[in-house]
């Protein structure tokens, strides 16, 4: 299929055994003024490919995504996403992974890799998780956005990370970096990691660099 149009579209799911909550109700979804374009969409035994070119909607919540795109495609042994970028009027997450289907065997494991930026605001987390947020977590959540990045390669057995990074304004800001091994098997579980870290409370700011082995 060369090309998919969808305009102004509209999609409501409601779960009649569930009662309605605030903010982004999961059992009582109902999405206005969707648009969809896809092209390159290809199916065949051997694999498939697809191209989200645009997608936004808005949802009775108040939530609005302002923009989808990415390719993707998946044959038997891999799953390919890249160029992912999700735009709302508060965030941005952008990511690419490449990943064996076998990442998460116990013998023979493959391999994944995967990089990600994510810029989270307040009014995003509380539309589609306050419910589920402590009501002290809510009231501390920063005005500004929160800032999330990392690069990770490996598998349960080894992962290797790079380029961790987290800014929470005026609470917690760190950067991490090192190895992790068997992730699936906690009593085995070992990490060999560096960290530095800032904290912010009371007009203050605790800084600290750190290097850690540890076995589980």
């Amino acid at each position: 299929v060369s090309d998919i149009d969808m305009r102004r579209c509209g999609v409501r799911y409601d779960n009649r055994f569930e009662p309605r909550t605030k903010g982004m109700d999961y059992n009582h979804l109902a999405f206005t003024e969707m648009n969809v374009g896809v092209d390159s969409l290809y199916y065949s035994p051997d694999g498939m490919k697809v191209r989200l070119r645009a997608c936004n909607m808005k949802e009775k919540s108040g939530f609005a995504l302002s923009s989808l795109t990415f390719v993707a495609s998946m044959d038997a042994d891999r799953l390919h996403v890249h160029g992912f970028n999700l735009l709302t009027p508060y965030s941005t997450v952008s990511a690419d992974v490449d990943m064996d289907f076998t990442t998460f065997d116990k013998t023979n494991p493959g391999k994944a890799r995967a990089a990600f930026k994510a810029s989270v605001g307040a009014d995003d987390v509380l539309l589609l998780a306050g419910e589920m947020l402590p009501r002290e977590l809510k009231r501390q959540l920063p005005k500004q956005p929160v800032t999330l990045q990392a690069r990770l390669e490996g598998n349960t057995r080894h992962c290797h990370l790079t380029d961790v990074y987290a800014d929470v304004p005026s609470l917690v800001r760190l950067t991490l970096e090192g190895d992790v091994c068997h992730l699936d098997e906690p009593d085995k579980l070992t990490a060999d990691v560096s960290l530095d870290a800032s904290v912010f409370g009371n007009g203050g700011r605790l800084s600290g660099t750190a290097r850690f082995s540890a076995d589980g």
